[in-house]
C-alpha cells in the first residue's frame, strides 16, 4: 500500500508505505508510486515529500526521483522548573473552531509551502488537539499552538506566529502557557520536533529547557515532472 492524501496546494506528503514481508520491495511498490505520481500531476501537485527514520523506504525513494532535503530533529523537556510568564502584551485564549480561518491564515503566512497545513488538515488537527490556543494582538489572531497528550507525554504538534510578530516573544508566550498548563497535570515529558535548519525555533525551545535528542527523520523531496518522464525514470 501507498498513501499520499490529496490536499489543496502544490505539495503532497507520502504518509504511509508498506509491503508484505514475503514480497520484493521495489517490484511491488514502484507501480504504486507511478500511479500515485500520475494522479498527483493530474491534481496540479508539483512536489511530493516524505519523512523517513529507517533504511527500508530510503532504499526506494532515490529511484523514484526523491532527493534528500534536510532533516527533522526532536527535542524533549522533562520536569525542569518553569520560568514565569513574560509580559509581551500578547493575550492568549483557548482556540475554537470559530478561529479556524484565522489559524489557517497564520499558518499560510508562517510556513513555506512544503510545511503548510491545508484548511482541512488544520481543522482535523484542531479537533484532535488536547490543548489549543491562539495569541491575539488587539482583535487580530497572530499565532496559535496545538498540543496533544497521551501516555503521560505531551507533544507540541504545531506552533506558528505570523511573520510581522515573530521574534517578539509571541511563540515563547504560547509555549510557556502550554507548559504551565501541563505542569499542573504533572505530565512528565513534553516533546516537539522541528526542521534542523530552523535555528530560531530550536533556540526558542532550548531557552525553555528543551534538549535535543538523538532522534531525527530524513526529509525527502521530489519535483514532479511530466507523466512520460516519470515512467521513463522507473524503467
Amino acid at each position: 500500500m501507498l498513501s499520499i492524501p490529496m490536499v489543496a496546494g502544490s505539495a503532497a506528503w507520502l504518509r504511509l508505505a508498506a509491503v508484505r514481508d514475503d514480497e520484493r520491495d521495489a517490484p511491488t511498490m514502484t507501480p504504486l508510486w507511478v500511479a500515485a505520481r500520475a494522479e498527483l500531476q493530474q491534481q496540479g501537485v508539483t512536489r511530493a515529500a516524505a519523512l523517513t527514520a529507517n533504511v527500508w523506504p530510503e532504499s526506494l525513494l532515490p529511484p523514484w526521483g526523491f532527493a534528500q532535503y534536510g532533516h527533522v530533529v526532536v527535542l524533549h523537556r522533562g520536569q525542569a522548573a518553569l520560568p514565569p510568564f513574560d509580559e509581551t502584551g500578547t493575550r492568549i485564549r483557548a482556540a475554537t473552531k470559530t478561529h479556524l480561518q484565522a489559524i489557517f491564515t497564520v499558518d499560510k503566512a508562517a510556513f513555506k509551502p512544503l510545511w503548510r497545513y491545508s484548511f482541512q488538515m488544520l481543522g482535523l488537527a484542531l479537533k484532535q488537539a488536547t490543548y489549543a490556543t491562539v495569541a491575539c494582538a488587539g482583535i487580530n489572531i497572530i499565532g496559535y499552538l496545538l498540543a496533544t497528550q497521551a501516555n503521560g507525554k505531551v507533544f507540541l504538534a504545531r506552533l506558528a506566529v505570523t511573520p510581522d510578530f515573530q521574534n517578539r516573544g509571541v511563540g515563547r508566550a504560547l509555549t510557556l502557557d502550554m507548559l504551565h498548563r501541563f505542569a499542573r497535570g504533572r505530565a512528565p515529558m513534553v516533546e516537539v520536533n522541528t526542521q534542523a535548519d530552523n535555528i530560531a525555533s530550536i533556540a526558542l525551545y532550548q531557552a525553555l529547557d528543551f534538549e535535543l535528542t538523538a532522534e531525527q527523520a530524513q526529509v525527502w523531496q521530489c519535483e514532479l515532472g511530466s507523466e512520460e518522464r516519470a515512467r521513463s525514470t522507473m524503467n
